[in-house]
């Protein structure tokens, strides 16, 4: 079965993305566990019924406790009724909305990280920064659909929100791409990490952290 490949964004500000093995954005002890809310107008194109966005996000971060050795810990605190998008507020969102388009054509979702300008620590050579606000804005021009209906050959070519969102929750907490686009890379464990640069359609791997997610997110 051929791949259908799109890409999945990282952005950090200020400084340029690096899609490595870390985004060399970090969050400081005091700021874990990592508060976070999610927009209650969700993704449409989920089917009805079935585990709404919401439910679906807070699967995706609970993926992550699969790596026991990592002391990034979330913390959810419910929805908010706004739809907000991208923010600098210093909180942690999920949404869908994107009325300027800012996502291109072909990204499923993009992880908007701030961080400030003074390095928090230096190590092999690389300059780590404070994060202080982060948001996942999910394309809204993209059909989604569930885990269950890609597993019961029902997938109509969509793509696993599940797996986008995991993808994404690992950029917020500091991992870049195992791989990245244009890179030769026959290592399994790189091609099917969750933090594999694309998500196919009909695809439900990077729903679960395999263990080179689990060694670069140890290692933050």
């Amino acid at each position: 079965m051929n791949r259908l490949v799109l890409g999945i964004a990282c952005l950090t500000l200020p400084a340029q993305a690096l899609a490595w093995k870390h985004t060399y954005r970090v969050w400081e002890a005091e700021d874990i566990p990592r508060p976070y809310v999610i927009a209650e107008v969700g993704e449409d194109s989920l089917p009805d019924p079935g585990p709404d966005s919401v439910q679906i996000f807070q699967d995706s971060y609970a993926a992550w406790l699969d790596a026991e050795c990592s002391t990034f810990r979330s913390e959810y605190l419910g929805t908010i009724p706004e739809n907000e998008g991208n923010r600098r507020d210093f909180e942690n969102k999920v949404s869908f909305n994107d009325p300027a388009n800012r996502i291109a054509a072909g990204v499923l979702a993009v992880t908007y990280t701030l961080a400030y300008s003074q390095p928090v620590f230096s190590l092999d050579g690389e300059k780590y920064y404070p994060a202080y606000d982060s948001d996942i804005v999910g394309n809204d021009n993209v059909d989604f659909t569930t885990n269950a209906l890609i597993e019961g050959g029902q997938c109509l070519g969509r793509t696993s929100l599940q797996s986008v969102m995991t993808h994404e929750i690992g950029h917020l907490q500091g991992m870049g791409h195992s791989c990245d686009d244009g890179e030769l890379c026959t290592n399994t464990e790189y091609l099917e990490a969750t933090m594999f640069w694309s998500a196919g359609a009909c695809e439900t791997q990077q729903s679960v952290i395999n263990s080179d997610d689990i060694e670069g997110i140890t290692a933050i």
